[in-house]
């Protein structure tokens, strides 16, 4: 559900000053440091995030006058010319970092560490930062210490990682990616095997998720090649498109510890394919769906519902479709995200 700024910024207001948000906001996030931290540090992936990441942002700006307040996130990428434009939809803020900054902002935590200053000065320009160049090479191993992994259990925890950036498609009508990841990057097999060797020998972590727009058949392919004839043996996810060439080669992936594929299906109605342009036969998307889940491989079926003329009987189609898709399959073998439509 959507609101104008207005409503949303007064709800914020309320909720700083209220009995739910703000003493459950200090007890299990302000109060867990002893002194204020010199960065606040608030990541925005989507719309649904923005009430709560404002009202962390008011009470960091109470509470701790002196730290300075960071945005980032694809969120705020995608609706940077807005932020840049209204200083409102940033009072709280001091610094928006868009696109891809974790190096930048690691830089600037240097920065600060070797001058304090430095984050005043920051604050009083207020400033959105640029995004780094589009499509620029980039380090696949992500920027994280070893003392941050002390707060998870390594036989459990998925670490995610990212080897390309932009999308081979690029065509659907409302995506984001032509904003946030313009220029499409190419996908090295050698060095993502390599990177991700190094994760299990540093930290022992063996589960990934590929977080790469759309890693394609060929990409699946190229990676499990690596990791079956090099190692190390891990569990991976990706999110791709159906493709029936892929189906072939299913068990193959499998082999090479490709545990969860992801599919944006998006609607299996024509109508709503024209709109997205995106289009498949059902025939394809269930060729593809129930090859992966046959070979071991669970599948997660994006579907989204309440489409610009969709009747409730469509809907229910749909649902109906996915449904029998699951009972078709082995146990277990085909998850779901059923999402109603959403406009940003």
């Amino acid at each position: 559900m959507h609101y104008g700024f207005g409503t949303l910024d007064a709800a914020v207001t309320e909720a700083t000053r209220g009995a739910v948000w703000r003493p459950w906001l200090v007890e299990h996030l302000f109060s867990r440091f002893a002194a204020a931290p010199t960065v606040v540090g608030v990541s925005l992936m989507g719309p649904s995030q923005v009430f709560l990441a404002l009202v962390i942002f008011a009470l960091a700006k109470e509470l701790w006058p002196a730290s300075l307040t960071v945005l980032g996130g694809s969120h705020a990428t995608l609706l940077i010319d807005d932020i840049t434009r209204r200083e409102a939809y940033r009072r709280h803020i001091d610094l928006v970092l868009q696109g891809h900054s974790e190096r930048r902002f690691g830089d600037l935590l240097d920065a600060l560490r070797a001058d304090p200053g430095a984050g005043r000065r920051n604050r009083v320009q207020g400033s959105v930062l640029d995004a780094a160049p589009p499509g620029a090479d980039f380090d696949y191993l992500p920027l994280f210490g070893a003392d941050q992994l002390r707060l998870y259990d390594t036989e459990r925890l998925t670490l995610p990682l990212q080897f390309t950036r932009g999308c081979a498609y690029a065509r659907c009508t409302f995506c984001t990616y032509p904003v946030v990841e313009p220029v499409r990057t190419p996908f090295a097999a050698g060095r993502a095997r390599a990177a991700i060797a190094a994760l299990v020998d540093s930290h022992g972590i063996r589960r990934f998720s590929i977080k790469d727009s759309l890693f394609t058949a060929p990409m699946m392919r190229e990676l499990a090649d690596r990791l079956s004839g090099e190692g190390p043996e891990i569990a991976w996810s990706a999110t791709t498109k159906a493709n029936r060439g892929v189906i072939r080669h299913a068990s193959k992936l499998a082999a090479a510890g490709l545990a969860t594929v992801e599919i944006g299906v998006e609607t299996i109605h024509r109508s709503g394919q024209e709109l997205f342009d995106k289009r498949a036969d059902i025939s394809l998307l269930e060729d593809v769906i129930l090859g992966f889940a046959e070979s071991g491989v669970t599948v997660v079926v994006n579907l989204i519902f309440g489409l610009p003329g969709e009747r409730l009987a469509d809907a229910e189609r749909q649902l109906s479709w996915f449904l029998d898709l699951q009972r078709r399959a082995p146990a277990g073998r085909i998850d779901g995200s059923l999402n109603m439509l959403e406009i940003v």
